[in-house]
């Protein structure tokens, strides 16, 4: 005897319920509870203070004061002054010393502690454990080091040599001497950072295509440069543009280690909204430099992202 068909069962919502996609297909709502208390949050912090932020942007607020519209007056006044032009310059500057010279220290400390040799995981550690400490302390550890009376860096640097006995080098008081003292505390700093996404991809590189480039001949350069560079362009990449986003956001290290100074030759961005915002009284103006910084890292972020994947296809 057949058996007969069982008729379809429907799906009920029950309590999770659920909803129809443009597609057709089914998402429970389960799913939105547990995205919803992140959603919350990012609409209560990031959302609703980047809308309060650019209405604060065509005021004069200045904290205490009623706000009153006065449109874009103070993006005109931001893009004439030579103030603002000036922290551009430095932040650009230090974006073009930091960026080429922290992923190149972490791509050789990647290939570095990626070697099976003895003790390689105390060397990982080592580079990383200045990430974990934060601005502050970094800061106040290299305005030490790099004192120009009694800084270490100068005490070692008069055994080295006579010549620093009488010439102790200015490292954070001189306008030239400034900005790369920065910035090698800086890569000092976060280089274990880059070394960790790196090694990241590093491991994801199959250990036959070097054995078999090994049995062809090619020397560790040759590997380095034809194997090694190609297949690393994703972390390569990631690591490019989080650094050039940060570098053009820099701020805690020059507000601690010089502030701004000497002569301006340090402030940056950030630290020039900080300054508009929290010395001079002005929100609404450093709320404009904000949004004129944001328009920036956008449009360097997408260029750079742009030229990446071009690269790539060619």
């Amino acid at each position: 005897m057949a058996e007969l068909p069982l008729p379809a069962v429907r799906p009920r919502p029950g309590i999770r319920g659920w909803l129809r996609t443009s597609s057709g297909e089914r998402t429970e709502l389960v799913g939105y509870l547990f995205v919803a208390p992140y959603l919350l949050a990012f609409l209560l912090f990031m959302v609703v203070p980047a809308i309060g932020g650019l209405y604060v942007s065509l005021t004069n607020w200045g904290g205490l004061n009623v706000p009153r519209l006065i449109g874009l007056a103070n993006y005109a006044e931001a893009l004439n002054s030579a103030i603002f032009w000036q922290t551009v310059r430095n932040t650009v500057y230090y974006t073009i010393l930091f960026v080429p010279l922290v992923t190149v220290c972490g791509l050789v400390a990647a290939v570095f502690v990626h070697q099976r040799f003895p003790g390689y995981t105390l060397a990982r550690a080592a580079f990383y454990s200045p990430y974990v400490m934060a601005v502050t302390v970094t800061g106040l550890i290299w305005l030490w080091l790099l004192n120009q009376n009694w800084g270490v860096v100068n005490y070692y640097l008069g055994y080295l040599h006579p010549y620093f006995h009488t010439f102790r080098p200015p490292w954070l008081i001189d306008a030239e001497w400034a900005m790369p003292s920065i910035v090698v505390a800086t890569v000092w700093w976060l280089v274990g950072y880059q070394m960790v996404i790196l090694l990241a991809g590093l491991q994801e590189i199959p250990d036959e295509l070097y054995e078999a480039a090994k049995i062809d001949g090619g020397s560790p350069l040759q590997n380095f440069w034809h194997i090694t560079l190609p297949l690393l362009r994703p972390a390569l990449t990631f690591v490019l543009v989080t650094n050039v986003i940060g570098s053009l956001r820099v701020f805690g290290q020059m507000f601690l280690m010089t502030s701004g100074g000497p002569a301006g030759a340090t402030t940056s961005v950030v630290l020039l909204i900080y300054q508009s915002a929290f010395q001079n009284f002005r929100l609404g103006y450093s709320a404009a430099v904000s949004y004129l910084l944001f328009l920036g890292i956008l449009v360097v972020t997408v260029l750079q992202l742009r030229l990446m994947r071009g690269n790539q296809a060619a």
